[in-house]
């Protein structure tokens, strides 16, 4: 399911706003560390993650090259393609729901603040809590990330409930990126019935959202399967360049 069109994996760059819009969330990871290889965001930065879900799937932290990636065709190799989504042929690959610990690995994330009314529990409230569980393997996780890292995650479950001022603490003086999927307006668990926030609603969030803080960069997730379908998708998207004060044709398309 596409919304920015079947020629590329949906990728547009928005330079004079440092906004990258994809169709697959993925991606998010590629534009944090290209604008990082670019100089544009520095190691330890800030991460916003608004989100319907919670994308913290630790599977692909120790993603074969992850490391050693120095280049835009290297961070390309490391995400599932749109033929291998496809074919469900992407072990070993970073794809929409792992895409973030990757990025802590790399250092380019050094913080998290988590919007996202998802029920499940994080996996942070798991590696910090002090029970230990039957095969569980945290200290194989913070051999990856220092466990001072994972302490500077953040969540909370509804947008009422962020707190700028407890952000701002966990960025510091780093590099501040704003990372949105506009499933978080779905409010409907049912992909087959969704139900969209009001219009006034969505807008309202999305300018608190970008007017919050001067934002390095900020990456935009349409996931039209998670909003509900396509059409339900673009009127999101419409409503996210409304309130973003840009317009499509000012997109560049990122082969990737």
């Amino acid at each position: 399911m596409k919304v920015l069109g079947d020629d590329l994996d949906g990728v547009i760059y928005f330079k004079d706003k440092s906004i990258y819009i994809m169709d697959d969330h993925s991606w998010a990871f590629f534009a944090w560390e290209f604008e990082r290889l670019k100089g544009n965001v520095n190691g330890d930065s800030a991460l916003l993650h608004f989100d319907n879900h919670l994308d913290d799937v630790p599977d692909r932290i120790d993603v074969n090259g992850l490391k050693d990636a120095q280049t835009k065709e290297d961070l390309i190799s490391l995400i599932a393609s749109k033929e291998e989504r496809r074919s469900a042929d992407y072990s070993g690959k970073i794809s929409i729901d792992n895409f973030i610990w990757p990025s802590f690995v790399r250092g380019t994330l050094g913080s998290m603040y988590i919007i996202s009314p998802h029920k499940q529990e994080s996996l942070v409230n798991w590696l910090l809590a002090e029970e230990e569980y039957e095969g569980a393997r945290k200290d194989d996780f913070f051999q990856y990330i220092p466990k001072e890292k994972i302490e500077k995650v953040k969540r909370v479950y509804t947008f009422d409930e962020f707190d700028l001022g407890e952000f701002n603490q966990l960025a510091q003086n780093n590099s501040k990126i704003l990372n949105i999927d506009l499933d978080y307006f779905n409010e409907s668990d049912d992909l087959f019935e969704p139900s969209l926030m009001r219009d006034n609603k969505v807008k309202g969030i999305l300018e608190q959202l970008m007017n919050a803080c001067k934002w390095d960069l900020i990456t935009v997730a349409i996931s039209p399967l998670y909003c509900g379908g396509e059409p339900e998708a673009r009127h999101l998207l419409q409503l996210f360049i409304e309130s973003a004060g840009i317009s499509m044709e000012e997109g560049v398309s990122v082969k990737v």
